[in-house]
């Protein structure tokens, strides 16, 4: 049981992992980028829109096939944070840190949970040789 509690723990550090470096800079820096209550606004979208592809994209469902779409994102999403444009490079590095985290802990997750798998082959293995062991000495 500690095994599960352990991969819900790590799915929701890969979460904080990958959006963590970017928001941490933009909250101590956003003096500087919402000055305006439209940049505040226009911020917050961004943000959502950000965080709901990031939860679709650690489900496993994002699956992003139209070229159409990314641009209309990529779009929607520089529109957004145009307050934040100044800083790309900062962003997209600390985006790309999150995002080697991101995958380093979801390895791990893969890790434990073969290991449980494996554990749990081992046992079912073990009862039924134990079984079959007690029923040709007679004790069953």
């Amino acid at each position: 049981m500690k095994a599960r509690i352990l991969i819900v723990l790590l799915y929701i550090a890969s979460f904080f992992a990958s959006i963590g470096p970017a928001l941490t800079f933009f909250l101590i820096h956003q003096e500087k980028y919402v000055k305006t209550v439209p940049d505040k606004v226009k911020i917050s979208a961004g943000i959502v829109i950000i965080t709901v592809i990031v939860v679709i994209k650690l489900m496993g469902k994002l699956k992003i096939n139209s070229r159409i779409f990314v641009f209309g994102v990529v779009f929607l999403l520089s529109y957004l944070f145009e307050a934040l444009l100044n800083d790309l490079l900062i962003f997209s590095f600390l985006a790309l840190i999150g995002e080697i985290a991101d995958i380093l802990i979801m390895m791990l997750i893969k890790k434990i949970k073969t290991d449980l798998l494996i554990q749990k082959s081992a046992n079912a293995n073990a009862d039924a040789m134990e079984e079959a062991f007690n029923r040709l000495s007679g004790r069953v």
